[in-house]
């Protein structure tokens, strides 16, 4: 495998090991300097997107969380 394939694994694999631990600042992170250095690579992307809609869902659930708290 190319350095450069491996190199794009090792962001892929600690950003989805920091998703699968909830931490997904570490997970965005990863992903975010993966993608600086490879952004063609698939899997960066593939996981770029689903944080996106994470991050998305979590920040939607905390507005209407406040929203009925008033």
């Amino acid at each position: 495998q190319p350095l450069a394939l491996q190199a794009a694994d090792e962001f892929f694999h600690a950003g989805a090991q920091s998703y699968l631990t909830n931490n997904l600042a570490g997970a965005r992170e990863q992903v975010d300097n993966g993608l600086k250095l490879f952004p063609d690579d698939v899997k960066l992307k593939k996981l770029d997107e689903l944080l996106k809609v994470l991050l998305s869902r979590r920040r939607s659930r905390n507005i209407s969380s406040q929203t009925s708290r008033k």
